[in-house]
């Protein structure tokens, strides 16, 4: 029987997520976890599963249900149907689907990782990269838990910041429109230039392989279509850009990548320190700072600790991370939403 302590922390859970399922406009996920929280046995089925958040098991089944449309669970999804449903009544179906394909659930949660993979981040983090790169040589960048690579191709896209203005090649394949709050903000007048592009992940994800570009599209919400559109478009992007990327525990990987790197040199985080373990987290600040001796560093982080969520903070910080002999000059230029969608901008330059 599942501990109810587990129990207990699941249900806290589903109750801090549920807000953000209604500020995210997913309306469905919103009405399923509102209904678990009232259901004590399925409550104990989620937690035998060992979710490790409760979106956990909401994207498995929604990958599912994209992989094999034909239970009637699936009409309830915007994103396999452009009629959906009323979410209010699919609870009973997606309780029903869980528990008659409970073996496939358990072993899909066991084999994936969460990937929040999606374009708008790169919005934010080009504006941290605007400031690391420097007019003389071209900037190399290290991604932790760089996923699909989509924020590496940063610069292939062109941004639309709104009032804020436009920065990108005209011809880009994508365009990334994003919001903006801040009467300072304006967009970079020019792309970093890019020497190097380098992925560490865990468990890296390769786009080309139909199954991982439908699990990477099951982890966005079924109602966020236009969102839906432009990742697709830049994991078709990505597919034909091959990537230098590397499997493994990043933080261990990382000083022998730096030893391979010449020039001026970026690391790149979004929506990965709160995974790390506290050491893990002082090891990767010692090894940037140690580097620092040889040359400057940059870091550019889009990203929330542990601590941050444990106490119910709901947004990101983004900051631009100068690294020299030992020392670090932090400027923190915004905050967004847990998943990038918009920023405020605070920098007062």
């Amino acid at each position: 029987m599942p501990d109810e302590q587990d129990i207990q922390k699941l249900r806290a859970g589903l109750r801090h997520t549920v807000p953000r399922m209604h500020e995210y406009g997913a309306r469905l996920y919103e009405m399923l976890m509102r209904a678990m929280l009232e259901d004590e046995d399925f409550l104990s089925f989620a937690v035998e599963r060992n979710p490790a958040t409760p979106l956990r098991l909401f994207f498995t089944v929604h990958y599912l249900q994209l992989r094999n449309p034909e239970w009637p669970l699936a009409n309830y999804f915007q994103s396999i149907t452009p009629e959906p449903s009323p979410p209010e009544e699919a609870y009973p179906h997606f309780k029903e689907y869980c528990l008659a394909h409970a073996g496939d659930v358990r072993a899909l949660m066991a084999e994936r990782t969460i990937q929040t993979t999606n374009t708008e981040r790169a919005a934010s983090l080009l504006l941290g990269l605007a400031r690391a790169a420097e007019p003389a040589e071209p900037l190399s960048i290290i991604e932790i838990g760089c996923s699909a690579g989509i924020l590496l191709l940063f610069d292939e896209f062109r941004y639309d910041y709104g009032d804020g203005g436009s920065v990108g090649r005209e011809d880009a394949r994508l365009t990334v429109p994003f919001s903006v709050v801040g009467a300072n903000f304006r967009a970079p007048r020019r792309m970093p230039r890019i020497a190097r592009r380098i992925g560490v992940d865990l468990e890296p994800v390769d786009p080309r392989e139909p199954e991982n570009h439908r699990w990477i599209m099951a982890n966005l919400f079924p109602e966020w279509q236009a969102q839906r559109q432009r990742l697709e478009r830049a994991l078709t992007l990505r597919a034909d850009y091959p990537l230098e990327t590397y499997k493994g525990d990043a933080v261990a990987l990382l000083p022998a990548l730096l030893e391979q790197v010449r020039g001026p040199i970026c690391v790149v985080h979004a929506n990965v320190i709160s995974f790390l373990p506290d050491e893990a987290q002082a090891r990767l600040e010692a090894i940037l700072r140690a580097e620092s001796d040889r040359r400057p560093v940059h870091k550019v982080s889009l990203d929330v600790t542990r601590q941050q969520l444990e106490a119910g903070v709901n947004r990101s910080t983004l900051a631009h991370t100068r690294y020299d002999k030992g020392d670090a000059r932090v400027s923190v230029l915004g905050n967004t939403d847990l998943l990038g969608q918009r920023l405020v901008w605070t920098a007062e330059d």
